[in-house]
């Protein structure tokens, strides 16, 4: 059985992981995709360390270690690049 989202879908990592000996093209196009993603995150990390996290701040009403909404970004976006990389470790 699939994992499952909060409605109730199949993820579609579980649905085309276990279609990939049936369907090995389909796995490699799954993976390029992975492996993109993988690579816009470690882009998108590298740009907000750089051009936010590693700005002085200037004052205390505009902090660089928290994003526009108050989180972590750092931690979020690092958090999510290694959730995508697990992924191709398969």
């Amino acid at each position: 059985e699939h994992l499952k989202d909060a409605s109730g879908r199949a993820l579609l990592h579980g649905y085309v992981r276990d279609r990939r000996e049936r369907h090995p093209k389909l796995w490699e196009a799954f993976r390029d995709c992975v492996r993109l993603l993988a690579r816009f995150r470690e882009t998108h990390l590298d740009y907000a360390d750089r051009y936010i996290h590693q700005q002085h701040q200037r004052s205390a009403s505009n902090p660089t270690g928290v994003g526009t909404g108050g989180t972590p970004f750092m931690a979020y976006l690092k958090k999510h690049l290694e959730e995508t990389e697990r992924f191709l470790h398969e």
